[in-house]
């Protein structure tokens, strides 16, 4: 029996439109909670996790989409932007 803790168990589920970048061994994939587009296709509220890897995929709980995930990174800053300021200027990394 493994000793590994669920990470659902140790994050409360973030607010609607946060998007998380998630560890699973090697890989790495964006997950993002969405619940208007998650009602589009699951009446089961708590289904309300898309993983933005495969448009295919239909929303999950919360503990599902941390099922055998090993990290979680929060995302929402950006690095960097194409877009120029008022100023005119060439956009900058934070």
């Amino acid at each position: 029996m493994s000793t590994k803790r669920h990470l659902a168990d140790l994050l409360p589920e973030p607010a609607d439109g946060t998007v998380l970048v998630i560890r699973v061994g090697d890989t790495y994939g964006v997950i993002q909670r969405d619940d208007a587009t998650a009602s589009q296709w699951s009446e089961d509220v708590a289904e309300r996790w898309l993983n933005a890897s495969d448009v295919d995929s239909d929303p999950l709980e919360w503990r599902v989409a941390l099922e055998y995930v090993d990290e979680v990174f929060p995302l929402g800053v950006a690095l960097a932007s194409p877009v120029s300021d008022a100023s005119g200027e060439p956009p900058v990394m934070p």
